[in-house]
């Protein structure tokens, strides 16, 4: 069998392929787009790192072109979209919570509801006080004075509904 005859492997990306009955005698390579596209990125990378160190014209046209491609980038991006406007996921989550709220509360009223998301917050703002000191690691306040909710003008622990 000839070396022009018959599959090989391509020596870039593994995969099989025939060879061309024209000039696969020195054929090394497959014709798939995305390895063609591979070598030839490859190739031409230590030309560009070549010409840019060494032609002080050619990096500055460079250098614009990049500038004016980042700034065109920058205007097209998402951030300068309505800030009222939830992601997808943000919306999913938000809809999981309050579907979980309303089965913990067995409540389907929207005000009710509103409400209790309210108290929960309160009461997760009490319990998110920091416990320690960032910088000496010790205990700011003891674990009952964290976990004690506030009390009322008379002393009595007020209620907060659920």
């Amino acid at each position: 069998m000839d070396k022009a005859e018959g599959a090989a492997c391509c020596e870039w990306c593994g995969r099989g392929y025939e060879r061309c009955a024209f000039n696969g005698h020195h054929q090394k390579y497959c014709r798939e787009d995305s390895c063609v596209r591979e070598r030839k990125r490859a190739r031409q990378r230590p030309w560009y790192k070549n010409k840019y160190r060494s032609d002080p014209v050619f990096r500055e046209a460079e250098q614009e072109r990049c500038l004016k491609a980042l700034q065109a980038r920058r205007q097209e991006a998402p951030s300068n979209a309505d800030p009222t406007e939830k992601s997808p996921s943000a919306q999913m989550l938000f809809f999981i919570l309050t579907g979980l709220l309303a089965q913990l509360a067995d409540s389907d009223d929207a005000g009710a509801l509103a409400e209790t998301s309210r108290a929960l917050g309160r009461r997760g703002q009490h319990l998110a006080v920091p416990m320690y000191s960032s910088t000496l690691g010790t205990p700011k306040a003891s674990v009952e004075e964290i976990f004690t909710p506030p009390l009322e003008a008379d002393g009595s622990v007020p209620r907060q509904p659920l």
